[in-house]
């Protein structure tokens, strides 16, 4: 959290505060600051809805009700990735009545470092790119595991990322046999990951909730000549067209799924 003080020497002598959302507990005061005149001008973007299971969904729902609606409506500009998945959110309601103002800016890529590759590789590699934390618990890696134990044995996965739930997965990957199918790459320079994404043959976006609210990864795989297959969510499918730019499948459903990866 922002100490209060800090921030308002900060902001003593700047035209815009740009607040990325969801920021819990500094949110808050930043909202107060441009109610009060501290803040000459507030622009918010708003990546997604703060959604968990038990009691720390209890928390995020409970803070959300008390408070977002006073935080958003106190910025001159709300910016969204995609119009698509605002009007789904929890502040679809704000969206609606026109206050505050939400401006449509979705995010982009550098095609500079995502290309295509000079030639396709002759490899079948499914790539998966994400969180394999807790809060990212939603990327469906394990849905994804299970497509690529209905694929033919050819038929690679490479899974870029790490995090608390990689023992899991890799222990369930060894569960379904997957063996030297399936390796697991851990964080890549960024050089590295441009290099993953021209080997790979497809990218899989598996994500299970509308926690996942753009898909940034898609992007950087279409930039880079692969195709993505990507669960039907809002805001995704507004990055990956069905039938032009990828496919797009039901949510959780490994079997869809691999039948879309084959």
């Amino acid at each position: 959290m922002l100490d209060p003080d800090l921030l308002r020497k900060r902001v003593a002598d700047v035209d815009v505060v740009h607040l990325h959302y969801p920021f819990f507990g500094s949110d808050l005061p930043v909202a107060m600051m441009r109610r009060h005149g501290a803040i000459k001008r507030l622009a918010i973007t708003i990546h997604m809805d703060a959604i968990s299971d038990g009691f720390k969904g209890f928390v995020f729902d409970t803070y959300r009700r008390l408070f977002q609606t006073y935080i958003l409506r106190s910025a001159d500009i709300v910016f969204v990735s995609s119009l698509d998945y605002a009007r789904q959110a929890s502040f679809a309601g704000l969206l609606k009545s026109g206050r505050p103002t939400f401006a449509e800016l979705p995010f982009g890529v550098d095609t500079e470092r995502f290309h295509p590759a000079a030639s396709a590789s002759p490899d079948k590699t499914v790539l998966f790119v994400g969180g394999m934390d807790t809060p990212h618990a939603f990327k469906g890696v394990d849905v994804l595991l299970r497509a690529i134990a209905k694929l033919p044995n050819d038929v690679r996965c490479e899974l870029v990322g790490d995090g608390d739930l990689r023992p899991g997965y890799e222990a369930l990957a060894a569960t379904l046999g997957l063996g030297e199918r399936v390796r697991f790459l851990g964080r890549l320079s960024e050089s590295d990951l441009a290099d993953a994404y021209r080997r790979g043959s497809v990218l899989a976006f598996p994500s299970t909730s509308s926690a996942e609210a753009f898909g940034l990864v898609a992007l950087e795989a279409m930039a880079s000549g692969i195709p993505v297959v990507a669960s039907d969510l809002p805001g995704v499918r507004t990055v990956v067209q069905d039938g032009q730019t990828g496919l797009l499948v039901k949510l959780s459903d490994e079997t869809a799924l691999a039948d879309a990866l084959r």
